[in-house]
């Protein structure tokens, strides 16, 4: 699993998407496996717990929503599917990046690295 994945915005939906419809198509597989017979489906109780936890880190009320960089503000790109807990979360995940002052942070990391907008220009010019 990954933490972050730069792209752009096209590339990026296509690859969430399959992502997401991948997930879903698994999560129904082992549910319907799960119910196949008498002892399948006494594992998937005992395994039930289990996946309901994962089931919640899956879902995308859960994060609210990811950060799009390279703006000079804060914008968190919602799931089109979002209810009000990840409209809410998404709220939460903007405030956490005012608090934490992410926009401002990540420039200096960017000009640090010698990849901020400037020396990204200027190799464009040579």
């Amino acid at each position: 699993m990954v933490d972050v994945v730069v792209t752009d915005g096209f590339t990026g939906n296509i690859a969430l998407k399959l992502m997401e419809g991948t997930a879903r198509t698994v999560a129904g597989a082992v549910g319907d496996a799960a119910r196949s017979n008498p002892i399948s489906l006494v594992g998937g109780l005992l395994m039930k717990p289990a996946l309901g936890g994962l089931r919640r880190e899956l879902h995308p009320d859960t994060t609210g929503g990811a950060i799009l960089l390279g703006l000079r503000g804060i914008a968190v790109v919602g799931h089109g599917s979002s209810g009000a807990d990840g409209i809410a979360n998404a709220v939460r995940l903007a405030a956490r990046c005012a608090e934490v002052e992410a926009v401002g942070r990540t420039a200096a990391l960017l000009r640090e690295g010698g990849a901020g907008r400037g020396a990204l220009a200027a190799e464009a010019d040579a």
